[in-house]
């Protein structure tokens, strides 16, 4: 099942890359800065998938050069658009598969996910290509979309302090120094 799942990820990582190209006659010079991030994230997604789950050093490698290639390009013209651009982005795999898909994945990789190293791993990745490394702006649009799907109530008072205390608890997680790996 989680050669499965990799797989469908890796199918929608091709098809964005491949639409990209097919919008901007396969210039890619000619990206928007959103389409540098979508590839650059979903290229991240991957990274970690095979880091950590399918224990593919090559291809995490390989995904690990377009992810830097592709965050590094994103913005380097212009970040007027980067908060409404990390909004709206979501992994290719849910795009194709649906917001169902996001629960299913989650069921599957729960227990094999080392989600402390995965934190630092993100936040590293996007400072190093020179984006704001504040981990809970990626992560809050995703938690806020995809909160109903796991029975979390995030909205009102009580759902407002859980919310903060989740992005305190990630963000300490994030940063926290590389010896303490242990994952929950």
């Amino acid at each position: 099942m989680v050669e499965t799942l990799i797989k469908m990820f890796e199918q929608a990582h091709t098809a964005l890359r491949e639409q990209s190209c097919e919008n901007h006659h396969a210039d890619h010079s000619e990206f928007s800065n959103a389409g540098w991030l979508d590839v650059g994230l979903s290229a991240l997604v991957l990274e970690l998938l095979f880091r950590y789950v399918a224990l593919d050093l090559h291809k995490a490698e390989v995904y690990r050069a377009e992810r830097r290639e592709a965050l590094s390009r994103a913005y380097e013209r212009d970040m007027s658009f980067y908060d409404a651009d990390v909004k709206n982005f979501v992994v290719p795999a849910v795009r194709i598969h649906g917001e169902l898909f996001v629960r299913e994945v989650w069921d599957v990789l729960r227990d094999r996910l080392p989600k402390r190293r995965i934190l630092r791993d993100t936040v590293r990745a996007v400072r190093e290509s020179g984006l704001p490394d504040d981990i809970w702006l990626y992560l809050e649009p995703q938690i806020d979309r995809y909160a109903p799907l796991f029975g979390l109530k995030l909205t009102g008072l009580v759902g407002g302090a859980k919310k903060f205390g989740m992005k305190k608890i990630i963000q300490r997680v994030a940063h926290a120094p590389a010896q303490d790996d242990g994952d929950e």
